[in-house]
């Protein structure tokens, strides 16, 4: 029962953190550019490198509650929430960028 908790948690974190990249990547893009150079001044990139870094926090919590709860070891916890979060931007960034075209 503790792990269907524990994937509840992670779910609901990584999709808080994805949401909130979303509308983030969208606001430090929609009148002028947040940063002005090319990395993240662009819709999908922007929204791709939010989503990253605001995955990292909770990632690293999750892995503590799932080493303290001794469901795997801390780096094995770790590396497969990054992953997770890594496919999980992706996924949003070819999302945006199907949406989004920049004509230069």
């Amino acid at each position: 029962m503790t792990s269907i908790t524990f994937i509840l948690h992670v779910a609901a974190m990584l999709l808080a953190s994805l949401t909130l990249a979303h509308y983030l990547g969208k606001a430090g893009t929609e009148r002028r550019p947040l940063f002005p150079f090319r990395p993240f001044n662009c819709r999908p990139c922007l929204t791709f490198w939010l989503a990253l870094l605001l995955w990292a926090w909770p990632a690293y919590l999750a892995a503590l509650a799932c080493a303290a709860s001794g469901g795997a070891t801390f780096p094995t916890a770790l590396w497969g929430l990054v992953g997770l979060g890594v496919a999980a931007s992706l996924a949003l960034f070819f999302y945006e960028k199907s949406k989004y075209r920049i004509h230069e």
